[in-house]
């Protein structure tokens, strides 16, 4: 089975996490784990490096150069090394025809087996449906469009060759810039319209189903309550995240399960404050208030 991430250096503990999650939930599976990244060289890296050649898995890894970085617009928690992932087909070897793209700040919760069956012979990529309502979305002058999150991506390397589909992204990108809001995810979704299958959401159980964004939900909802209580794929996809003090999200310890196995195992979040311990210690009497946002942001 391929495995594909990518990170820059303020990410390669997390990366590390999710693959050491993936490693210890799929005991059975033999993994060929392609690492994507850009100038990282840190002791960061190396540590990582050496946990994973002491695994029984085959370790890839990939330096990869942006030509005309500025071009690649970035904003809040979302960096540079999530355009790493349109570059794949460049590469991963010709005789490779699947790959499953997890991005870094993921947990694997449990077998990923059946999602590596699915059949996708047909479409570019497999995914599952972005949940955030984004109102300048890409397509949204395309009525009851579809719109995935690319933060897990079953991708059919054969197609995005034949149809070129890592030229086209750049190209979209190049000429759109402006246009972005949410970077390459916002790109693969323009040149991939029509393309892709909709996956189970417990294949990414996103952050925001979790801060009552579940009403944005156009799936089944019986399908949504399964991925809650049972997600395979754990995406903390929201900019707080597990590792930071303030994160609420409910599966935060399932994240320092995990690192509790890695080399970074006695790390703590260094964010803590005054002020964020009063925020945090508040949450649990402003949920009984019903007061869930101050000045457009969650409180928990």
């Amino acid at each position: 089975m391929h495995i594909a991430t990518a990170f820059d250096a303020n990410y390669v503990q997390h990366a590390g996490v999710m693959l050491c999650s993936l490693f210890l939930n799929n005991p059975e599976e033999s993994f060929h784990i392609h690492l994507f990244h850009h100038n990282v060289n840190t002791n960061d890296f190396r540590k990582l490096i050496h946990f994973l050649e002491s695994s029984q898995h085959k370790i890839h890894q990939y330096n990869v150069s942006l030509a005309n970085e500025e071009q690649y617009v970035t904003s809040g928690h979302i960096s540079r090394a999530a355009y790493l992932r349109v570059f794949i087909p460049t590469y991963i070897d010709d005789s490779i025809e699947k790959i499953l793209y997890l991005d870094a700040d993921i947990v694997v919760s449990n077998k990923i087996s059946n999602l590596w069956k699915a059949n996708i012979n047909a479409y570019c990529l497999a995914a599952v449906e972005n949940v955030t309502p984004e109102k300048k979305h890409i397509l949204s002058h395309i009525k009851n469009y579809q719109y995935f999150n690319s933060g897990v991506l079953l991708i059919n390397l054969k197609k995005w060759r034949k149809h070129n589909i890592m030229q086209e992204t750049i190209k979209f990108i190049e000429q759109n810039q402006a246009r972005l809001q949410w970077h390459d995810q916002d790109a693969l979704n323009a040149v991939l319209y029509g393309k892709w299958f909709a996956l189970h959401p417990k294949y990414n159980m996103q952050g925001a189903l979790f801060m009552d964004e579940f009403e944005n939900f156009r799936g089944d909802p019986d399908e949504l309550q399964e991925a809650i209580r049972h997600p395979v794929i754990i995406h903390y996809s929201t900019p707080l995240k597990p590792w930071h003090y303030l994160s609420f999200h409910p599966y935060t310890k399932e994240y320092f399960k995990y690192l509790a196995s890695t080399p970074w195992k006695d790390f703590k979040p260094t964010d803590k404050n005054l002020v964020r311990f009063l925020r945090k210690t508040a949450r649990p009497y402003l949920r009984r208030l019903g007061i869930k946002k101050i000045a457009g942001k969650h409180l928990y």
